[in-house]
């Protein structure tokens, strides 16, 4: 049989100051890996949705679109969705004159041919949606679509939502 020499027998390794070296740089790649992950983090937060005020640095500003929407639900031309899940509203409150509806629960509950269809939802009425960050808000936006609603908006968070002047009921 051959050789197969171990990377402790190999030379280059033999000498203390070449292991320190590239344990140094080892942990300097660990360190660096990790602030990158934390700037895009930051950067992700601040350009993606504005929703998340992160250490204070990024505030979600009023959207004059949310404003007109909260409007019209207000005088009964828009319903609002809160697609939220239960734990979250139970913190922070919902929308008032939203419908909480779950996005684990939304396919069922806006489906007519589904038994506890929710009679207020109806495919020809304009539907606003909202989540915590504008994810779950987008999926059920193509959820509803997909059940025929036609005039359906997608609102983004509860934190922009909130500084376009909605007014927050406890759950």
């Amino acid at each position: 049989m051959g050789f197969i020499p171990k990377w402790t027998d190999c030379p280059r390794n033999s000498h203390p100051s070449v292991k320190v070296k590239n344990q140094s740089y080892h942990f300097l790649q660990y360190i660096y890996y990790f602030l990158n992950v934390f700037v895009a983090c930051i950067i992700y937060s601040a350009t993606s949705s504005r929703n998340v005020i992160m250490f204070g640095l990024f505030k979600p500003k009023a959207d004059p679109a949310i404003t007109a929407i909260l409007n019209d639900a207000a005088k009964g031309k828009i319903t609002i969705i809160d697609v939220r899940d239960v734990s979250e509203v139970s913190q922070s409150g919902k929308v008032k004159g939203a419908k909480h509806i779950p996005l684990m629960q939304l396919a069922n509950i806006a489906d007519s041919r589904y038994p506890d269809h929710d009679k207020d939802l109806k495919a020809n009425r304009a539907v606003a949606v909202y989540c915590a960050s504008g994810a779950r808000s987008h999926m059920a936006t193509q959820v509803l679509k997909k059940l025929g609603f036609s005039n359906v908006s997608n609102i983004g968070g509860f934190g922009q939502v909130l500084a376009s002047g909605a007014e927050v009921v406890p759950r």
